[in-house]
């Protein structure tokens, strides 16, 4: 059998179906932000049970993370894909056929523990098949695919809900995942690699300061993205600004649209990193300070209505994806399963943390005589969690003070 590296043609499939599969993936965990209006009035849940629903997915997502990239490295990409999108389509099955309350936790544990692999496998297969000279290109064509997943989810989903009830959409996502699981069965090629150093490379990656000042800065900031991103801007637009349903779906188009863009930007952020005599390391900690500051300006109300901010706040962002080069270079493709997924598990914990932190804060406050949540809560819940990112901003250049650094080249 040829190698997958010599044919142009499978190298294309491989890149399509491992992007559909991510964008399917984030594509589930922000459809919450919407699909969670209509679904609270049928199950007229609390704000501490719904954020605690909803985080139940980043938590289980993130614990499955760590033993789904050590299976990646040893199994390769396709059977665990395969697996998990099956897993995947069975919980969002069950959620959407539930009509009591144990039965949306068991549905959204199924759907944590199924969307696991969708990002960490993509990015597995580019490292595998496709050479480091195309490598930048092709595994930011991957994460654009996520950023995709995450547009679909705002304004073409409202669309949607508004002509069809959320039980039977879901019915019908749930069978877009049986049926891609059944594409990777029958067209996806295997890749014939075994890892007989599971354990000694894990410390390996942990014992690198770069890949932890990188985890730190990223879980929290991304974390707050995520949590924000499918749950808690709805609830802020709808409660605190008195938006309808309708335009909060415009807000989360304009986040997806700006992380779209911010992902088709990343030699733009490289570009201006490099004029700054910025490494890889360096850059994500210097746009970060834009993200925090656009992050800091949604909490009042009066910028909280412009666009201009949550375009921003969506799009530096994306800069915590430059982590990903600096990651091929220092790790070895049989260690990259590994590097993301712990990567990705810091990240989902945050999200985990913070969806549930801001969740628990609101709580604190009464509620309006409207029966919505005040602004002040909001602020509450907001401010927490934007002096947490400039504590993790500030440790991050405390780290990077005094160390050599050495510019891109491209």
């Amino acid at each position: 059998m040829k190698q997958v590296k010599e044919l142009s043609k499978e190298k294309i499939t491989l890149l399509i179906f491992y992007s559909l599969a991510a964008c399917l993936s984030v594509f589930v965990q922000v459809m919450t932000a919407l699909v969670e209006l209509p679904f609270d009035d049928t199950f007229a849940l609390g704000s501490q049970q719904l954020a605690f629903l909803t985080s139940l997915f980043f938590f289980f997502l993130a614990v499955s993370l760590i033993p789904v990239g050590i299976l990646i490295d040893k199994f390769g990409p396709k059977i665990i894909q395969t697996a998990l999108l099956f897993i995947g389509g069975i919980g969002i099955l069950i959620f959407a056929l539930a009509h009591e309350y144990y039965l949306l936790v068991i549905g959204r544990i199924l759907m944590g523990i199924g969307m696991s692999s969708g990002f960490v496998t993509g990015l597995k297969a580019v490292k595998l098949w496709f050479s480091e000279k195309r490598f930048k290109t092709i595994n930011m064509t991957l994460v654009a695919a996520t950023s995709f997943g995450a547009l679909l989810a705002s304004y073409p989903l409202e669309i949607c809900l508004e002509h069809i009830h959320w039980r039977p959409l879901l019915i019908f996502i749930a069978v877009l995942f049986f049926v891609l699981a059944c594409i990777f069965v029958l067209f996806v090629p295997i890749y014939k690699h075994q890892d007989k150093e599971t354990v000694r490379p894990i410390g390996e990656i942990l014992s690198n300061k770069n890949y932890w000042k990188l985890l730190v800065l990223s879980a929290l900031c991304f974390g707050t993205y995520m949590a924000y991103q499918s749950l808690w801007i709805s609830k802020w637009l709808q409660d605190g600004l008195g938006l309808p349903q309708e335009k909060i779906s415009i807000y989360l188009f304009i986040i997806s649209i700006a992380a779209v863009l911010g992902i088709i930007s990343y030699k733009a952020f490289v570009f201006f990193g490099q004029k700054l005599r910025l490494n890889y390391v360096s850059m994500v900690g210097f746009y970060m300070i834009f993200y925090i500051g656009f992050q800091i300006a949604l909490i009042y109300k009066p910028l909280a209505y412009s666009y201009i901010p949550w375009f921003f706040f969506g799009f530096f962002v994306q800069a915590i994806f430059l982590s990903l080069l600096e990651f091929a270079k220092i790790f070895s493709a049989n260690q990259y399963g590994k590097v993301i997924t712990f990567f990705l598990f810091f990240i989902y914990i945050a999200a985990f943390i913070i969806q549930y932190l801001v969740g628990a804060t609101i709580n604190l406050w009464p509620m309006s005589s409207g029966g919505n949540f005040g602004v002040r809560s909001f602020h509450s819940a907001f401010w927490i969690i934007a002096i947490i990112n400039l504590a993790a901003l500030v440790w991050f250049f405390m780290m990077e003070k005094g160390e050599e650094n050495h510019i891109v080249e491209d």
